[in-house]
């Protein structure tokens, strides 16, 4: 098929997403349901208020800056990239997550959205983290 590829990489990769995508919608159906807060609609902005839309901002801002910092550093590194190389991921990922934490702590009219949106970000670095220290159950 390609070079270095064997020809079941694309079957287990599918299997993989596949799970992946499913453990994260099931646990964050359940979660919300059990705390009963709504579910966010999908690929939308789901700012609080006025203020979480800058501090938003500014957070994707700083994950932005952060990412190009690493990326200049890790090229001038000879042998290993700083931090692994799913550091820009998780930036991406927790830094605006932890300021949607935040906000909703302080200012969501369902006092349990903030729970609900921080068991997400747990549970996604648990799975995360399994996922990258079994090199993905291999």
């Amino acid at each position: 098929m390609y070079s270095g590829v064997d020809a079941g990489f694309w079957i287990e990769l599918s299997v993989l997403i596949v799970a992946t995508v499913t453990l994260i919608l099931l646990f964050q159906t359940l979660l919300r349901k059990w705390l009963k807060v709504e579910k966010p609609k999908w690929f939308s902005y789901n700012h609080v208020n006025e203020k979480h839309k800058k501090a938003d901002w500014i957070a994707r801002g700083i994950t932005v800056v952060l990412t190009i910092t690493w990326f200049i550093i890790t090229l001038n590194l000879e042998h290993d990239l700083l931090f692994g190389p799913s550091f820009p991921f998780l930036l991406v990922i927790f830094i605006p997550g932890i300021v949607q934490v935040i906000m909703e702590w302080k200012y969501a009219e369902n006092r349990n959205a903030y729970l609900a949106t921080a068991g997400e970000l747990v549970f996604f670095a648990l799975l995360f983290t399994v996922l990258i220290s079994t090199e993905f159950f291999g």
